[in-house]
């Protein structure tokens, strides 16, 4: 039989997937092409996953079959998109909020073209998009022109924003903001007497999270703002639950759910056992049969306890990132990545772009990579390309059709200076990067 070598990563995920009781997997610089450890968002869009750092905006996906690959290459769509947060909709779009507005629909990337400065973002069953900005209201847009919704009321940045059953928008604001409901006619502000409105002791919030459970209860996490000397009083509320159809409050203080949190925007999740997942400066947070419940790095698998954000993908794997700069965890309790439609037969029959050897290396090294058979992927023009950290080109080492079957080539970085290099392999529809590291 002719000998395949396999993708790392696809082999570590296939491992998993065998275990079943791996609960735990991670992503960062060191095992990644990702040029940063600061993980500002991601997001599933079928089965691969799209991810956002910090460092120079940078924006990449991965998928078991095809591994790493970044986006925002030169001369591509995402050129300087600076993308800042990620957003999977029902129609199967994946949008990403940057520099301008992106959306990723059959395969293709589409730019519009604004300077709202969208900070959220939420879909309507109707096909209305809506968009929270920074200090610049909140639009409509209908894929031909953006429309302002005016109220003073919205003149703070937007956190952000969900819809209800009712196609009631409910709006989280920023620094002294309130909770906002707009139901495509009026805007309302919405609080209670001890929470987002307490004249009592002065405490100004932040809507940081909004998040609709199966019991149409709206859940709200967030910030008090002001003297640290509040923290920790009773009277200081981080998360309330108000039931949308009775207009009842339940409100958590501190001493149900512990020390003041500061939670990251937009995160408040909730996963397919009716769980709720929050991100805060203390570790990660979950809320069950409203109990809440500290998960830190000494009793959870989180490098760190400042959690910046969290993701539920259709496997119910739960995605989390932080600060100080660590990557990707990935936890499922259950074991994660059940992904049964994943079969040894379908990965050897993928192509395959090996990891670099030597490396570090000094000064060439060799690159594998693997065209399948003819029969599932066809002949193809190929190019397999060297970049640097920019992303701008190196060299191209190889440019011209080939035949299935296994290759090899010697790249020689003899006239370069140390540091962080990234080679493509790209033809037809497939196309994977890897990183390596010349060390003199």
């Amino acid at each position: 039989m002719k000998k395949i070598t396999l993708n790392f990563w696809i082999f570590i995920f296939y491992s998993a997937i065998i275990a079943q009781n791996n609960q735990w997997f991670y992503f960062n610089t060191s095992n990644s092409p990702l040029i940063s450890n600061r993980v500002i968002s991601f997001a599933q869009y079928n089965d691969e996953y799209y991810v956002a750092t910090s460092r120079n905006s940078s924006l990449f996906k991965f998928g078991l079959i095809t591994g790493w690959t970044r986006l925002d290459t030169i001369g591509s769509v995402l050129e300087n998109s600076q993308i800042s947060y990620l957003l999977k909709d029902q129609f199967n779009r994946l949008w990403a909020l940057g520099s301008n507005i992106y959306y990723l629909e059959n395969g293709v990337w589409n730019i519009i073209e604004t300077d709202i400065g969208a900070s959220a973002i939420a879909v309507e069953e109707n096909n209305l998009i809506w968009f929270g900005t920074y200090y610049n209201g909140l639009y409509k847009y209908n894929f031909n022109e953006f429309i302002k919704i005016e109220s003073d009321s919205l003149d703070k940045e937007i956190n952000v924003i969900v819809i209800d059953k009712d196609k009631n928008k409910w709006i989280g604001m920023d620094d002294g903001g309130e909770l906002i409901k707009f139901d495509g006619k009026l805007v309302k502000k919405i609080s209670n007497s001890n929470f987002l409105n307490n004249h009592q002791i002065q405490v100004s919030y932040s809507v940081n999270g909004l998040c609709i459970d199966q019991e149409d209860n709206l859940w709200i996490s967030a910030n008090p703002l002001g003297s640290p000397d509040w923290w920790g009083n009773n009277d200081i509320y981080n998360y309330a639950k108000y039931n949308i159809q009775s207009s009842e409050w339940i409100l958590f203080d501190s001493s149900q759910v512990g020390p003041l949190l500061l939670q990251s925007k937009n995160v408040l999740q909730i996963d397919n056992e009716g769980k709720l997942w929050d991100a805060t400066s203390s570790g990660v947070l979950k809320i069950l049969d409203d109990k809440f419940y500290y998960l830190t790095k000494d009793n959870f698998g989180i490098p760190s306890n400042k959690v910046w954000n969290v993701m539920i993908d259709n496997y119910n794997n739960i995605w989390f990132s932080g600060y100080p700069e660590y990557g990707i965890a990935i936890y499922n309790e259950n074991g994660i990545l059940n992904l049964t439609n994943i079969s040894e037969e379908k990965i050897l029959n993928n192509s395959n772009l090996s990891q670099n050897y030597p490396n570090p290396f000094n000064p060439s090294t060799t690159i594998e990579y693997t065209i399948p058979n003819v029969e599932t992927h066809g002949h193809a023009s190929l190019q397999l390309v060297v970049y640097d950290v920019l992303g701008s080109e190196i060299t191209t080492l190889v440019n011209q059709p080939q035949n299935p079957g296994n290759y090899k080539i010697q790249f020689d970085g003899n006239k370069l200076s140390s540091g962080i290099y990234y080679y493509k392999l790209s033809y037809g529809s497939f196309s994977q990067t890897k990183k390596m590291i010349l060390l003199k």
